[in-house]
């Protein structure tokens, strides 16, 4: 009896000791520990809100990456992807501008991997306070109208944004523009283009620590048909001095160019400029007289009023004129003919 039951005891601890070797092997064969190098893993700024409360903002940001080692069964670690490690960097304590150097924490998907090192250690940073600015948003006209047209200046609302982020980058924003395609546009217009920031170079600025209250606006243009059409001058009355007689009127300019809606302009075939009595005129005179601008049409060049010339001959000017030319007959034919005279 004594003997069965040592040979059972030997038999089991044989069983035992072959199953930890068949372990052993296992483990250290068929899934050994290996160490492996996961590169350019992204780190993430975490506790971002603790800047905010000091006013502050990461300047020139980009998304920093480091290089991780980790130690672990190669069972597991086929399964870990980079993607599946996190490496992040603290943000709170950070509470002035300034240039830093921020530790990376990293953390792995499984607990029985050990991460071994990191390189680097830490991702520097430039923090700077956040200020607002207010600017006008200007238009940038492209391309060219179709001919005989014109647009208005453009009405842009909101004509005003303002701008948050730290103020290194602010303070080289020189212009606020929107682009308006205008090429061969003969009707009103109505876009919504969006905001873009420029520096005092003409350089596109884009970056994405800069917040604006809109990010597009509505521009508005009215686009208006252009014709030049002749001045008249509107003559009235008679002249009160009995022997003076128009000779001749001259208006100058005697042409302007005007600016309206399409169905009105093709209808405009002249300006006629505000009355002009001719019997408060009593000699050649030179007059500055409104024009009259039909609703709904302006002039392209600004042009209130012109120059009205009036040339007057009065009837006793035209006798004396006509006398002397007699006159000046007879005593050339009188020249003429003592000149025939023979000579005694």
């Amino acid at each position: 009896m004594n003997e069965l039951l040592k040979r059972d005891s030997t038999l089991k601890i044989i069983s035992v000791l072959a199953a930890i070797l068949i372990w052993i092997y296992v483990v250290d064969v068929q899934n050994p520990e290996i160490e492996i190098t996961y590169r350019s893993v992204p780190v993430s700024f975490v506790n971002r809100e603790s800047l905010a409360e000091f006013g502050l903002s990461i300047v020139d940001e980009i998304t920093p990456t480091i290089d991780v080692r980790v130690r672990g069964r190669r069972k597991v670690l086929s399964d870990v992807k980079n993607s599946d490690i996190r490496a992040t960097a603290d943000l709170i304590g950070y509470n002035r501008a300034g240039d830093f150097f921020v530790p990376v924490q990293v953390q792995v998907p499984d607990s029985s991997v050990l991460v071994i090192d990191k390189k680097p250690y830490t991702v520097p940073i430039k923090l700077d306070k956040i200020i607002q600015v207010q600017k006008a948003v200007n238009v940038n006209p492209i391309g060219k109208l179709s001919d005989s047209y014109m647009a208005s200046e453009p009405v842009v609302t909101p004509n005003m944004v303002v701008l948050e982020g730290p103020a290194v980058i602010l303070n080289t924003v020189d212009r606020v523009c929107v682009d308006v395609n205008l090429e061969d546009v003969n009707d009103d217009i109505i876009v919504k283009p969006k905001i873009k920031l420029f520096n005092k170079d003409g350089e596109e600025i884009v970056d994405h620590n800069i917040k604006k209250d809109v990010e597009v606006v509505e521009v508005r243009y009215k686009v208006m048909k252009v014709k030049t059409v002749p001045v008249m001058p509107n003559l009235t009355g008679e002249f009160s001095v009995l022997d003076a007689a128009m000779e001749k009127t001259e208006v100058i300019p005697s042409n302007i160019k005007i600016a309206g809606e399409k169905e009105i302009i093709d209808n405009i075939t002249q300006i006629a400029t505000q009355a002009v009595d001719l019997s408060q005129i009593t000699d050649s005179t030179e007059l500055d007289i409104p024009v009259i601008i039909p609703d709904g049409v302006h002039a392209v060049d600004n042009v209130s009023s012109v120059k009205v010339k009036i040339d007057v001959k009065r009837q006793a000017e035209q006798n004396v004129s006509m006398n002397n030319d007699s006159l000046q007959k007879n005593f050339s034919s009188s020249t003429d003919t003592e000149n025939m005279a023979p000579n005694e």
